[in-house]
């Protein structure tokens, strides 16, 4: 008998620690979110009980202050509904996929790569805590389906005369959207507030001698940011005219054609996203030709703040990027400026 026992201790001391049910090449594809999805993958998968239990995970803690109060009162809610929240290691995901509601098991899962960003967090927050309102919708949350909660009528047309004109600005919470031409510095230096960039990397070609001979007709100046790129690109060789911009954000990017049209794409995943598009009407007199803009300032009927595209104060800081870039392709070394 005692053989017995001590057999059956050792073998109870050597069964190995459950782990995933699945292989590593699963691992980033719909397998391994399913897995997770059924719970029956559990490895690096924690419940979160409050924001402190995602924001322990990451060094930036004191980031996350301000969504405290907004995070915390929809986890509650969840809960209260029955709702359970899981921060998950991305192996589980497939890749680009930040989030996911399961409307079987009633929990969504996020996934940690992407959490350490607060707006990202409330980002996805709010988008599976819709599919969570959804599935409720649907009757009862005990169940596997989920319903619209408004209407496609209920969503208002896209007005026919846009709010927004060329040289606007708007403020996004910490982010900033102009709609204006990635050509013009000055357009930049608006987008950036007035900030200086930190560095100016310039370089200058000269492909069309025989159309061009006293000056080079190609450029690319590269202004480096506290938190932010910008690329401004000239030239006299394109094949056809260009006065575009490009923005890219963390979880979208906007382009603006020309000086009327422009689209917005806001990313599902990494392959996939949504897009809007409007086109912008003719600017009011007297913002649609320079000429009037001058007069209209000099007889004071307008007024212009420090950074719009013509203030002195503006333009400074676009002579001292623009010296700076000849200084950097003279030279070859980028220039950091004070």
């Amino acid at each position: 008998m005692k053989k017995i026992i001590m057999s059956l201790m050792a073998a109870c001391l050597a069964a190995p620690v459950m782990a995933d049910p699945i292989g590593k090449d699963d691992y980033y594809t719909n397998h391994s979110m399913g897995c997770m999805l059924l719970q029956e993958c559990t490895d690096d998968v924690k419940q979160v009980f409050s924001l402190l239990d995602i924001s322990s995970e990451y060094t930036n803690t004191d980031d996350f202050y301000p969504v405290a109060n907004e995070f915390n009162t929809m986890l509650v809610a969840l809960n209260q509904v029955g709702v359970n929240v899981f921060l998950a290691d991305e192996k589980y995901f497939p890749v680009g996929h930040r989030g996911v509601y399961h409307t079987v098991g009633n929990n969504f899962f996020l996934n940690k790569t992407f959490m350490k960003r607060p707006h990202v967090l409330m980002s996805v927050m709010r988008h599976e805590g819709w599919h969570a309102a959804q599935d409720c919708m649907a009757g009862t949350i005990e169940n596997n389906m989920i319903a619209i909660i408004h209407n496609e009528d209920d969503v208002p047309e896209i007005p026919e005369q846009p709010v927004t004109v060329e040289g606007d600005v708007w403020i996004l919470g910490n982010h900033r959207l102009m709609c204006s031409d990635s050509t013009n510095a000055a357009a930049v230096d608006v987008l950036m507030e007035g900030k200086k960039p930190q560095s100016v990397t310039a370089i200058t070609q000269q492909l069309q001698a025989e159309n061009n001979p006293q000056v080079d007709d190609e450029s690319i100046i590269i202004l480096g940011y506290e938190n932010a790129n910008a690329i401004v690109q000239g030239s006299w060789n394109w094949p056809i005219g260009r006065k575009d911009m490009e923005i890219y954000g963390e979880t979208g990017a906007v382009y603006a054609d020309n000086r009327y049209n422009y689209r917005m794409r806001i990313a599902k995943g990494y392959d996939d996203f949504e897009e809007t598009t409007l086109t912008l009407p003719e600017r009011a007199a007297p913002y649609n030709d320079p000429f009037h803009y001058f007069k209209a300032l000099i007889n004071e009927e307008i007024s212009i703040s420090p950074y719009d595209l013509s203030a002195l104060e503006n333009n400074m800081v676009v002579v001292e990027i623009l010296d700076a870039a000849r200084e950097s392709a003279k030279t070859g070394k980028t220039v950091y400026l004070k």
